[in-house]
């Protein structure tokens, strides 16, 4: 709007119900106060009404009455509800899809344009990190997902996409494919893991990103955790919307056009933070393997010039990649896909993480280990106490459903080196185990 239009529209204010009114600059977004819209669709914030009043005189209005009708105006028919920028949503006002309310994006994501070029060092690490004789379709897995992604984002469009799970050697270059899918992506990333794992309420920031990162170095192993973290991966990106929560704001539910990658170290303790493994999330979460990428022996500075000269070359092939049947979902674009070692170590892996934490809870052997510093005693005397108590007979009965399971998860948990899980002496040919947790003056019989 020109300076000439805003200055009639302020000025016509107390002309009651004109005959339009014309779109204008300023919008009120309630505890954050006032915002003005720039001539360049960038947006400013205003934080007081006095602030408001000067840019009103700045157009030649200085009546004092016309101003105020002018804010009041402004509180009544420009109140938008959320103020901020939102994943895959362009910088402007747009009306929510539920409600009919407004919501003021403040910046859009910037889209680099694909065109014909040289892309050899991208493709080159691409396929050196994820090419696989075993498993030739992941790479083009990765593809097909990333071709998704960033369809999904050109056209502000909501859509299920499973997470996207890397598992590799430290320094392979996991961190270097983030980089990548972020600029691919409109170049805005969040960490997500806190808000995913509802270790905080408050998740406006990831609304703004629209790609969304966890790594082996910000997320818990804690099994709570990564129980969470499988639900959130079906609430975040499975479902129509996304309740956005903000500090002292109200809740609003938006539609942020997501897509998420994980990050993690291929030893037990680091993909043990990925969420368990089961039906639900067959069709969620893809899990690739990764191995060390061939950057060409460059140094960092020369791989990120490489990465910002031949990203549109890059993109070029990615949107031209037509995957593979099979690799096609109708939901989802993208059919999630895991690498089946993947798939074995985590689900080796998740359910000894499980024992532990169950042992932890339970107040029998913290009880034990209160009074004489540990628990002594076979897998069957330890399977009876879990199963006893009321803390811990629901998850046990599901997780030691089989003969020895008790037995087998400590092996592993003792193998794997895990803290205060030992083996004990044989008692009548039976193996015994012997545990010490941390315990307070608050354990109780």
């Amino acid at each position: 709007m020109n300076l000439s239009a805003l200055s009639k529209w302020a000025t016509d204010l107390h002309v009651v119900d004109p005959p339009e009114t014309p779109k204008t600059a300023f919008f009120y977004a309630g505890k954050d106060g006032y915002y003005l819209r720039r001539e360049d669709g960038t947006f400013i914030p205003l934080t007081t009404e006095n602030q408001v009043r000067q840019h009103l005189e700045r157009v030649g209005v200085n009546d004092k009455s016309a101003q105020t009708a002018a804010l009041c105006r402004i509180r009544t028919e420009q109140y938008v509800k959320y103020v901020g920028p939102l994943a895959g949503w362009t910088a402007g006002v747009h009306t929510l899809e539920d409600s009919g309310g407004l919501i003021l994006v403040t910046e859009s994501p910037r889209i680099i344009e694909a065109r014909e070029g040289d892309s050899a060092f991208l493709e080159r690490v691409v396929t050196s990190m994820l090419e696989d004789p075993t498993q030739p379709n992941q790479v083009w897995a990765f593809l097909a997902w990333l071709k998704q992604a960033r369809a999904n984002v050109k056209a502000g469009c909501r859509r299920p996409l499973p997470v996207a799970a890397f598992v590799g050697p430290r320094n392979s270059g996991k961190s270097f494919l983030i980089e990548l899918a972020r600029v691919a992506l409109g170049g805005r990333q969040a960490n997500s893991f806190r808000a995913m794992s509802a270790d905080t309420a408050f998740n406006h920031e990831c609304a703004g990103a629209e790609l969304l990162v966890i790594d082996d170095v910000q997320a818990s192993r804690d099994h709570r955790a990564r129980t969470r973290l499988a639900q959130a991966i079906k609430s975040w990106f499975f479902a129509g919307a996304l309740r956005v929560e903000r500090k002292h704001h109200d809740v609003v539910n938006l539609r942020p056009v997501h897509a998420c990658m994980i990050a993690v170290n291929d030893e037990p303790e680091h993909v043990s933070i990925l969420p368990a493994f089961d039906d639900s999330l067959a069709d969620k979460l893809s899990l690739f393997s990764c191995q060390r990428g061939d950057f060409w022996g460059l140094e960092r500075k020369a791989i990120g010039k490489l990465l910002n000269d031949q990203l549109p070359g890059f993109l070029h092939f990615v949107e031209d990649f037509t995957p593979p049947p099979e690799l096609i979902d109708t939901r989802t674009g993208a059919a999630a896909w895991q690498h089946p070692e993947v798939l074995r170590l985590l689900q080796s892996i998740a359910n000894e993480t499980h024992l532990a934490e169950l042992i932890v809870q339970n107040p029998d052997v913290r009880n034990r280990c209160r009074r004489y510093g540990e628990w002594h005693g076979t897998a069957a005397e330890l399977q009876r106490l879990l199963l006893g108590s009321e803390t811990t007979r629901h998850s046990a009965r599901e997780l030691l459903s089989w003969p020895n399971a008790t037995g087998t998860y400590l092996g592993r948990l003792v193998d794997a080196g895990r803290p205060g899980i030992s083996r004990g002496g044989q008692r009548e040919g039976i193996q015994t185990w012997k545990i010490k947790i941390p315990t307070t003056p608050e354990d109780e019989d």
